[in-house]
Protein backbone atom coordinates (compact mmCIF):
# COMPACT_ATOMS: atom_id res chain seq x y z
CA UNK A 1 0.00 0.00 0.00
CA UNK A 2 1.37 3.36 -1.11
CA UNK A 3 2.45 5.90 1.75
CA UNK A 4 0.51 9.07 0.91
CA UNK A 5 2.71 12.25 0.22
CA UNK A 6 2.36 15.37 2.49
CA UNK A 7 -0.29 17.73 2.79
CA UNK A 8 -1.03 21.58 3.77
CA UNK A 9 -1.14 20.50 7.27
CA UNK A 10 2.18 19.15 7.32
CA UNK A 11 3.53 22.26 6.60
CA UNK A 12 1.76 24.14 8.69
CA UNK A 13 2.50 21.51 11.35
CA UNK A 14 6.34 22.05 10.56
CA UNK A 15 5.81 25.93 10.58
CA UNK A 16 4.53 25.52 14.50
CA UNK A 17 7.00 22.97 15.07
CA UNK A 18 10.41 25.26 13.90
CA UNK A 19 9.23 28.25 15.65
CA UNK A 20 9.54 26.75 18.86
CA UNK A 21 13.21 27.77 19.35
CA UNK A 22 12.22 31.28 17.70
CA UNK A 23 14.63 30.39 15.04
CA UNK A 24 14.62 28.64 11.39
CA UNK A 25 17.87 26.71 11.64
CA UNK A 26 19.05 25.68 8.31
CA UNK A 27 17.67 22.13 8.72
CA UNK A 28 14.49 23.82 8.95
CA UNK A 29 14.75 25.23 5.97
CA UNK A 30 15.58 22.05 3.83
CA UNK A 31 12.78 20.38 5.43
CA UNK A 32 10.41 23.24 4.77
CA UNK A 33 11.69 23.64 0.86
CA UNK A 34 11.17 20.11 0.37
CA UNK A 35 7.85 19.91 1.60
CA UNK A 36 6.53 22.93 -0.81
CA UNK A 37 8.32 21.20 -3.23
CA UNK A 38 6.29 17.92 -2.80
CA UNK A 39 3.13 19.54 -1.70
CA UNK A 40 3.07 22.25 -4.57
CA UNK A 41 0.69 24.12 -2.85
CA UNK A 42 -1.54 26.29 -5.21
CA UNK A 43 -1.34 30.35 -4.46
CA UNK A 44 -4.72 30.04 -2.10
CA UNK A 45 -2.31 27.60 -0.06
CA UNK A 46 0.80 29.65 -0.35
CA UNK A 47 -1.43 32.61 1.03
CA UNK A 48 -2.51 30.53 3.70
CA UNK A 49 1.04 29.55 5.10
CA UNK A 50 1.44 33.56 4.85
CA UNK A 51 -0.75 34.25 6.88
CA UNK A 52 0.05 31.22 9.25
CA UNK A 53 3.60 32.43 9.61
CA UNK A 54 2.37 35.76 10.27
CA UNK A 55 -0.24 34.37 12.76
CA UNK A 56 2.49 32.36 15.05
CA UNK A 57 5.01 35.17 15.10
CA UNK A 58 2.18 37.66 16.46
CA UNK A 59 0.57 35.14 19.17
CA UNK A 60 4.16 34.78 20.59
CA UNK A 61 4.35 38.50 20.80
CA UNK A 62 1.14 38.57 22.10
CA UNK A 63 1.86 36.02 24.57
CA UNK A 64 5.45 37.93 26.25
CA UNK A 65 3.80 41.21 26.31
CA UNK A 66 4.78 42.86 23.07
CA UNK A 67 2.24 43.15 20.05
CA UNK A 68 3.54 44.72 16.71
CA UNK A 69 1.28 46.63 13.96
CA UNK A 70 3.07 46.01 11.77
CA UNK A 71 2.41 41.96 11.86
CA UNK A 72 -0.67 42.11 9.00
CA UNK A 73 0.61 40.29 6.26
CA UNK A 74 0.48 42.44 3.14
CA UNK A 75 -1.84 43.41 0.43
CA UNK A 76 -2.71 40.37 -1.29
CA UNK A 77 -3.71 38.24 1.54
CA UNK A 78 -7.25 36.85 1.78
CA UNK A 79 -9.25 39.94 3.74
CA UNK A 80 -10.84 38.48 7.09
CA UNK A 81 -8.68 35.34 6.83
CA UNK A 82 -9.39 33.05 9.63
CA UNK A 83 -6.59 32.28 12.62
CA UNK A 84 -4.90 29.20 11.74
CA UNK A 85 -4.14 26.88 15.08
CA UNK A 86 -1.17 28.07 16.20
CA UNK A 87 1.76 27.00 19.29
CA UNK A 88 0.13 23.64 19.28
CA UNK A 89 2.88 20.62 20.37
CA UNK A 90 3.09 17.48 18.72
CA UNK A 91 0.69 14.93 19.17
CA UNK A 92 0.71 11.71 20.64
CA UNK A 93 2.13 9.20 17.69
CA UNK A 94 3.17 12.08 15.70
CA UNK A 95 6.86 11.43 14.14
CA UNK A 96 9.44 14.26 13.57
CA UNK A 97 9.39 15.17 9.63
CA UNK A 98 12.37 14.03 7.94
CA UNK A 99 14.93 16.46 6.78
CA UNK A 100 14.96 17.58 3.08
CA UNK A 101 17.86 18.73 0.90
CA UNK A 102 17.34 21.95 -0.71
CA UNK A 103 17.16 25.42 1.20
CA UNK A 104 15.22 28.60 0.69
CA UNK A 105 16.93 31.66 -0.57
CA UNK A 106 20.79 31.76 -2.05
CA UNK A 107 23.50 30.40 -0.68
CA UNK A 108 24.51 32.70 2.44
CA UNK A 109 22.50 33.73 5.39
CA UNK A 110 19.40 35.75 4.28
CA UNK A 111 19.61 39.61 4.86
CA UNK A 112 18.67 40.20 8.30
CA UNK A 113 16.37 43.41 9.44
CA UNK A 114 17.81 46.09 11.74
CA UNK A 115 18.21 45.33 15.13
CA UNK A 116 15.59 46.35 17.95
CA UNK A 117 16.75 49.97 18.96
CA UNK A 118 15.94 50.56 22.41
CA UNK A 119 12.89 53.12 22.56
CA UNK A 120 9.89 52.01 22.43
CA UNK A 121 11.43 48.40 22.29
CA UNK A 122 12.24 48.71 18.40
CA UNK A 123 10.86 49.25 15.16
CA UNK A 124 10.32 47.59 12.33
CA UNK A 125 8.61 48.91 8.71
CA UNK A 126 8.26 52.13 10.65
CA UNK A 127 6.16 50.90 13.34
CA UNK A 128 6.50 50.21 16.84
CA UNK A 129 6.68 47.31 19.27
CA UNK A 130 4.65 48.24 21.88
CA UNK A 131 3.68 46.16 25.73
CA UNK A 132 0.69 45.37 26.02
CA UNK A 133 -1.07 43.84 29.00
CA UNK A 134 -1.12 40.38 29.20
CA UNK A 135 -1.81 37.65 31.60
CA UNK A 136 1.80 36.46 31.29
CA UNK A 137 0.76 32.91 30.14
CA UNK A 138 3.47 32.10 27.35
CA UNK A 139 3.04 29.67 24.43
CA UNK A 140 6.35 27.34 25.06
CA UNK A 141 9.67 27.98 23.43
CA UNK A 142 12.90 29.11 25.01
CA UNK A 143 11.72 32.08 27.09
CA UNK A 144 10.31 35.82 26.25
CA UNK A 145 9.97 36.36 22.27
CA UNK A 146 12.67 38.17 20.76
CA UNK A 147 11.07 40.70 17.83
CA UNK A 148 14.10 39.76 15.74
CA UNK A 149 15.07 36.40 16.33
CA UNK A 150 11.42 35.87 15.10
CA UNK A 151 11.27 38.55 12.52
CA UNK A 152 14.28 36.27 11.15
CA UNK A 153 12.28 33.52 11.58
CA UNK A 154 9.85 34.94 9.60
CA UNK A 155 11.67 36.35 6.58
CA UNK A 156 13.27 32.69 5.90
CA UNK A 157 9.82 31.29 6.14
CA UNK A 158 8.52 34.25 3.59
CA UNK A 159 11.73 33.78 1.04
CA UNK A 160 10.66 29.69 1.39
CA UNK A 161 7.21 30.77 0.15
CA UNK A 162 8.69 33.14 -2.65
CA UNK A 163 10.71 30.50 -3.85
CA UNK A 164 7.72 28.12 -4.23
CA UNK A 165 6.26 30.40 -6.51
CA UNK A 166 9.60 30.48 -8.78
CA UNK A 167 9.20 28.27 -12.17
CA UNK A 168 11.50 24.99 -11.87
CA UNK A 169 14.19 25.44 -14.24
CA UNK A 170 13.67 21.78 -16.37
CA UNK A 171 16.16 19.10 -15.73
CA UNK A 172 19.08 18.93 -17.58
CA UNK A 173 18.84 16.76 -20.47
CA UNK A 174 21.56 16.06 -22.85
CA UNK A 175 21.64 13.74 -26.09
CA UNK A 176 24.47 13.03 -28.43
CA UNK A 177 24.50 11.94 -32.42
CA UNK A 178 27.35 10.77 -34.67
CA UNK A 179 27.80 10.67 -38.64
CA UNK A 180 28.10 9.23 -41.28
CA UNK A 181 23.86 8.72 -41.42
CA UNK A 182 20.76 10.82 -41.06
CA UNK A 183 20.85 11.29 -37.42
CA UNK A 184 22.90 14.40 -37.09
CA UNK A 185 20.99 15.97 -39.67
CA UNK A 186 17.82 14.79 -38.35
CA UNK A 187 18.66 16.32 -35.31
CA UNK A 188 19.36 19.94 -36.38
CA UNK A 189 16.33 20.19 -38.76
CA UNK A 190 14.07 18.97 -35.62
CA UNK A 191 15.46 21.86 -33.13
CA UNK A 192 14.98 24.11 -35.90
CA UNK A 193 11.78 23.17 -36.75
CA UNK A 194 10.71 23.48 -32.85
CA UNK A 195 11.85 27.04 -32.73
CA UNK A 196 9.57 29.42 -31.51
CA UNK A 197 11.11 32.69 -31.00
CA UNK A 198 15.38 32.87 -31.77
CA UNK A 199 17.92 30.75 -33.30
CA UNK A 200 21.55 32.16 -33.41
CA UNK A 201 23.56 29.69 -35.62
CA UNK A 202 27.13 30.03 -35.60
CA UNK A 203 28.38 27.38 -38.24
CA UNK A 204 31.65 26.94 -40.42
CA UNK A 205 29.47 26.23 -43.68
CA UNK A 206 26.46 25.66 -44.18
CA UNK A 207 25.56 23.86 -47.66
CA UNK A 208 23.15 21.15 -47.02
CA UNK A 209 19.76 22.20 -48.79
CA UNK A 210 17.58 20.31 -46.21
CA UNK A 211 18.97 21.97 -43.47
CA UNK A 212 19.02 25.45 -45.15
CA UNK A 213 15.46 24.77 -46.15
CA UNK A 214 14.67 24.57 -42.45
CA UNK A 215 16.53 27.45 -41.28
CA UNK A 216 14.62 29.55 -44.23
CA UNK A 217 11.05 27.84 -43.09
CA UNK A 218 11.91 29.49 -39.54
CA UNK A 219 12.66 32.38 -40.46
CA UNK A 220 8.55 32.43 -42.93
CA UNK A 221 7.44 31.21 -39.31
CA UNK A 222 8.62 34.81 -37.69
CA UNK A 223 11.76 33.31 -35.75
CA UNK A 224 14.75 35.60 -35.42
CA UNK A 225 17.29 34.51 -36.46
CA UNK A 226 20.89 35.21 -36.74
CA UNK A 227 23.94 33.84 -38.39
CA UNK A 228 27.75 33.74 -38.15
CA UNK A 229 30.10 31.87 -40.88
CA UNK A 230 33.46 31.72 -42.26
CA UNK A 231 34.11 34.64 -45.02
CA UNK A 232 36.15 31.39 -46.75
CA UNK A 233 32.90 29.00 -47.41
CA UNK A 234 30.69 32.21 -48.43
CA UNK A 235 31.55 31.50 -51.85
CA UNK A 236 32.00 27.86 -52.10
CA UNK A 237 29.79 26.08 -54.79
CA UNK A 238 26.56 25.18 -52.94
CA UNK A 239 26.96 27.42 -50.04
CA UNK A 240 23.23 28.74 -48.88
CA UNK A 241 24.56 31.67 -47.21
CA UNK A 242 23.48 33.91 -50.22
CA UNK A 243 19.94 32.11 -50.30
CA UNK A 244 19.81 32.98 -46.16
CA UNK A 245 20.78 37.03 -46.80
CA UNK A 246 18.26 37.49 -49.79
CA UNK A 247 15.12 36.35 -47.45
CA UNK A 248 16.34 38.75 -45.19
CA UNK A 249 18.05 37.14 -42.79
CA UNK A 250 20.70 38.91 -40.71
CA UNK A 251 24.18 36.89 -40.98
CA UNK A 252 27.44 38.35 -40.13
CA UNK A 253 30.74 36.86 -41.72
CA UNK A 254 34.33 37.02 -40.10
CA UNK A 255 37.35 38.81 -40.99
CA UNK A 256 39.93 36.97 -43.45
CA UNK A 257 42.66 36.59 -41.00
CA UNK A 258 41.44 33.34 -39.46
CA UNK A 259 38.88 30.48 -39.42
CA UNK A 260 35.49 30.98 -37.79
CA UNK A 261 35.36 27.29 -36.86
CA UNK A 262 32.60 26.89 -34.82
CA UNK A 263 29.70 24.71 -34.96
CA UNK A 264 27.48 25.64 -32.58
CA UNK A 265 23.75 27.13 -32.23
CA UNK A 266 21.07 28.08 -30.03
CA UNK A 267 17.35 27.65 -29.88
CA UNK A 268 15.10 30.33 -28.01
CA UNK A 269 17.82 30.59 -25.33
CA UNK A 270 16.43 27.44 -24.15
CA UNK A 271 18.80 24.32 -26.63
CA UNK A 272 22.49 24.57 -27.26
CA UNK A 273 23.26 22.04 -30.50
CA UNK A 274 27.11 21.60 -30.78
CA UNK A 275 30.17 19.80 -32.28
CA UNK A 276 31.95 18.32 -35.16
CA UNK A 277 29.09 18.60 -37.41
CA UNK A 278 28.89 21.46 -40.14
CA UNK A 279 25.41 21.61 -41.46
CA UNK A 280 27.21 20.24 -44.81
CA UNK A 281 26.05 16.96 -47.10
CA UNK A 282 29.55 15.75 -46.70
CA UNK A 283 29.14 16.24 -42.89
CA UNK A 284 25.96 14.03 -42.97
CA UNK A 285 26.71 11.30 -45.92
CA UNK A 286 30.30 10.33 -45.14
CA UNK A 287 32.43 12.22 -42.09
CA UNK A 288 33.22 10.73 -38.89
CA UNK A 289 31.18 13.60 -37.19
CA UNK A 290 29.66 14.50 -33.61
CA UNK A 291 26.43 16.52 -32.60
CA UNK A 292 25.59 16.92 -28.66
CA UNK A 293 22.42 18.90 -27.48
CA UNK A 294 21.47 20.04 -24.58
CA UNK A 295 19.47 22.62 -21.93
CA UNK A 296 22.27 23.06 -19.36
CA UNK A 297 21.92 26.43 -18.02
CA UNK A 298 25.52 27.10 -17.52
CA UNK A 299 26.80 25.89 -21.24
CA UNK A 300 23.57 28.49 -22.83
CA UNK A 301 24.86 30.76 -21.18
CA UNK A 302 28.49 30.20 -21.93
CA UNK A 303 27.85 29.98 -25.39
CA UNK A 304 25.58 32.48 -25.70
CA UNK A 305 28.10 35.18 -24.67
CA UNK A 306 30.31 33.67 -26.95
CA UNK A 307 27.99 34.49 -29.56
CA UNK A 308 27.44 37.94 -28.69
CA UNK A 309 31.06 38.72 -28.36
CA UNK A 310 31.50 37.15 -32.02
CA UNK A 311 28.14 39.38 -33.72
CA UNK A 312 29.78 42.42 -32.04
CA UNK A 313 33.38 41.82 -33.36
CA UNK A 314 32.34 40.53 -37.26
CA UNK A 315 29.14 42.68 -37.86
CA UNK A 316 26.85 45.90 -38.18
CA UNK A 317 25.64 47.22 -35.01
CA UNK A 318 24.57 44.32 -33.23
CA UNK A 319 21.16 43.72 -32.39
CA UNK A 320 19.99 43.53 -28.47
CA UNK A 321 21.84 40.85 -26.31
CA UNK A 322 19.99 37.56 -26.02
CA UNK A 323 20.07 35.94 -22.90
CA UNK A 324 19.08 32.37 -22.04
CA UNK A 325 15.22 32.57 -21.37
Amino acid sequence: MATPGPHLEDILRQLEDSIADHRLSPEERQTLARLLREVAPPEEGLRRLRNAAFDLVRNRLTSSGLTARAMTPPAGSPPGHSPTRTGSPRGPGRKPIPRGDQTCGGSGPAESPPAPSSDRGGDVGGRGWEPIPTSGRGLGGPGPADPFSLFQWLEGVVRCLDNARLPAHPPVQSAAWFSPGEACRQAVIRRLGEARRTADICVFTISDDPVSAAVLAAHRRGVALRVITDDTKVGDRGSDIGAMQAAGIPVVIDDPEAHMHHKFALFDGLWLITGSYNWTRQAALTNDENLVETNDPALLREFAGTFERLWARYGPPPSPARTPG
